[in-house]
């Protein structure tokens, strides 16, 4: 089974409302090089940053390993009740503590160049979205957390900071200060960055085949999630009035850096792969359950076999419908 090519259904305890799972595989003819160092995950806000820590959770839980996290927003940007720290803190020197040995991922609204502050370096990883839909995610996300009303003109919210212009770029480029300026330069930077330090690059709307090239590059079992996958909060919505002009006029730069990498997703260093184990990567691999089926805890591996009787015996007692996605 290919990324993305079978997921299932299952009702939700409660209220009977159908939870999808989907079965993810290694990406066909890529395997990876080596043991990774420690991953840093770029989790740029709203952009299905959670869904793929949940997966980051349980693959460490597999491993006997965990998952850091540094809590807080950036550029003071609204995200809710806890999330008072600047992560573009960690970017001064000694800003970050000693990272245990069993740590395997490290995580958080975190600007590009915290490589620097890790002894033996890492490796990084992220996620992109296209700019419009990011941004009415955000709006929304705002005004369920009572941060503004949904009546606030977005123009309003950029004046005041709440949000900030081309955030996606200000990351990924290493922009620590939110009252820098944001332009060409910093795309170019951006992309550089994204080519040169980033494992994998991909984006929500092709999250699935962003997940395979991880399974693939990083040797994990196939992984099935559900339920906590990628939000589609801001999708296909039409803008509401004014706000097209609002996000031209501060998201140009996210824009071309995100056409720019859709336009050749997925991305993955090449330096990161190896032909020899990929030749050796067709058999079957087993299968990390991300999302707990009944009765389990979720980070269990299952064989292949014990699998298919998991989600069968879900399926015959109704709870389970296969669909394809």
């Amino acid at each position: 089974m290919s990324a993305g090519e079978r997921g299932a259904s299952a009702p939700a305890a409660a209220k009977g409302d159908p939870i999808k799972l989907t079965l993810v595989e290694a990406r066909a003819g890529l395997a990876g090089t080596a043991e990774r160092p420690l991953t840093v995950f770029t989790h740029i806000p709203k952009c299905a940053g959670t869904a793929f820590e949940n997966i980051l959770d349980a693959v460490a839980r597999s491993q006997g390993r965990s998952v850091r996290r540094i809590r807080g927003s950036i550029y003071g940007q609204f995200l809710g009740e806890g999330k008072f720290a600047n992560c573009e803190r960690v970017l001064e020197p000694g800003a970050v503590p000693e990272i245990p040995e069993d740590v395997a991922f490290l995580t958080g609204h975190l600007p590009f160049g915290l490589h620097r502050q890790i002894p033996g370096g890492c490796l990084y990883v992220t996620l992109l979205r296209e700019p419009g839909a990011r941004c009415r995610s955000h709006f929304q996300h705002g005004v369920a957390r009572a941060g503004w009303t949904a009546d606030t003109p977005l123009a309003d919210l950029f004046a005041a900071g709440a949000l900030i212009d081309n955030p996606q770029v200000r990351q990924l480029a290493g922009l620590a200060d939110p009252a820098a300026p944001c332009g060409e330069r910093e795309v170019r930077q951006a992309l550089d960055n994204l080519e040169q330090a980033y494992a994998v690059v991909g984006t929500q709307e092709n999250f699935d085949d962003f997940l395979a090239a991880m399974i693939a590059l990083y040797e994990w079992p196939a992984v099935c999630y559900g339920g906590g996958g990628p939000s589609s909060e801001g999708n296909g919505e039409d803008p509401p009035a004014g706000w097209r002009e609002t996000l031209a006029a501060h998201h140009a730069c996210d824009r071309e850096l995100y056409v720019e990498i859709a336009g050749r997703q997925p991305l993955w260093r090449r330096d990161l792969e190896s032909s020899a184990a990929a030749s050796r990567a067709g058999a079957a691999r087993d299968v990390l359950m991300a999302t707990p089926l009944p009765g389990s805890l979720g980070g269990e591996v299952l064989g292949r076999e014990s699998f298919r009787r998991a989600v069968e015996a879900i399926r015959v007692q109704g709870g389970l419908k296969i669909v394809e996605t």
